[in-house]
């Protein structure tokens, strides 16, 4: 029994019968033939029912003719007359009879019925009838092998297009997918291209780093700035470390992010003589508008291998938009301290506390 799965759906189809074969004609004509000479061995024992016409025998064709065509025809009038002539010669020769001298008579009389039924009227319109029949049944037998034929193509074409949908339901499945991941990613960047051009230098400098890690698979990042000689972090993501997931505020035994800070360039670890597990696995120097170095992003956790020739590059352009947030609060922060201190003196002098900014001085 074939089974197919459409939407979900189990649909289950009967199997194609096909015709019998020969040997299974040849069993029934066999088994008929055996019973009818047996009937007429109670019935008619002298002549096996040669003095009936028709001959009870033609049922047995007429239904193989019926059932099997010219299959059934011809296999069913050999076996009849054949199990009827031998039947008839056995017990002419005496099997089964206990009185040997009747075996003669009962072989004349049984043989002579045989003969006067197959030349009566009644038993060749029964031959013809059944020919009649058996050709009928042929046409039918030709037109059911041709239909099973087809059934079984538009069967084998049906399993080729179920499997074809299923395919292409697949297909869809996956192209959701990537549109789904592709409207996650627009909103991702969307997300950190705002906070990037926003005037929050710690949004900023966060957005960077899930920009960098996203790009590079790294499992924690940090952003630091120099102050007075020294990187302090402003913004990290992430476990830095088993023993410290938040990296500390000074980072001065790191020697990737210390060496990227002195040579003002990207650093791999790989590249860092005596670099160890506690070090960044890759670092690159922030830089700001005049191109002077103001700060580090240091990444851990990266397998540096599956980066590609075009990662580094990425992150040091990643860098470069993290610089440009830093570099804008920065300037934001100047003209804030310059309004402040003109806002004092104005008030200073509105008061006429010339000798009180004297003692400040």
């Amino acid at each position: 029994m074939r089974t197919s799965n459409v939407s979900g759906e189990t649909t289950r189809q009967r199997p194609i019968t096909p015709l019998a074969p020969t040997s299974v004609v040849a069993r029934e004509a066999i088994i008929a033939a055996v019973l009818v000479t047996g009937l007429m061995a109670v019935v008619a024992p002298a002549d096996f029912g040669g003095s009936l016409n028709p001959h009870p025998g033609w049922v047995v064709v007429f239904l193989l003719a019926a059932r099997y065509g010219s299959r059934g025809l011809a296999l069913a009038l050999a076996a009849t007359g054949g199990t009827l002539a031998v039947a008839a010669v056995c017990v002419g020769n005496g099997l089964g009879i206990a009185n040997a001298s009747l075996a003669a008579p009962v072989d004349r009389t049984a043989l002579a019925g045989l003969g006067a039924a197959t030349a009566s009227a009644a038993n060749v319109g029964a031959l013809t009838l059944s020919v009649l029949v058996a050709w009928v049944a042929s046409l039918h037998e030709r037109r059911t092998t041709g239909l099973v034929r087809q059934v079984s193509e538009l069967a084998q074409h049906h399993s080729e297009e179920t499997a074809s949908l299923a395919r292409l339901k697949d297909a869809v499945g996956e192209v959701r997918a990537r549109a789904d991941r592709l409207e996650h990613s627009i909103s991702f960047l969307r997300h950190a291209a705002d906070r990037l051009e926003g005037r929050d230098p710690v949004a900023g400098a966060e957005a960077a780093l899930d920009l960098a890690m996203a790009r590079s698979g790294a499992r924690a990042g940090m952003v630091q700035l120099v102050e007075r000689g020294q990187l302090r972090t402003i913004a990290w993501r992430g476990a830095w470390s088993e023993t410290s997931p938040v990296p500390p505020d000074l980072m001065m035994m790191d020697r990737t992010a210390s060496t990227a800070m002195a040579n003002a360039a990207m650093v791999r670890s790989a590249d860092v003589a005596g670099a160890g597990p506690d070090d960044s696995d890759i670092a690159t120097p922030i830089r700001n508008l005049a191109g002077d170095f103001i700060g580090v992003m240091a990444l851990r956790g990266v397998a540096l291998d599956s980066m590609g020739a075009a990662g580094p590059h990425d992150i040091e352009l990643i860098a470069s938009w993290c610089g440009k947030s830093l570099r804008a609060e920065r300037a934001e922060r100047r003209t804030r301290s310059t309004d402040v201190a003109h806002a004092v003196l104005a008030t200073l002098s509105a008061v006429d506390a010339l000798p009180l900014l004297r003692i400040v001085r």
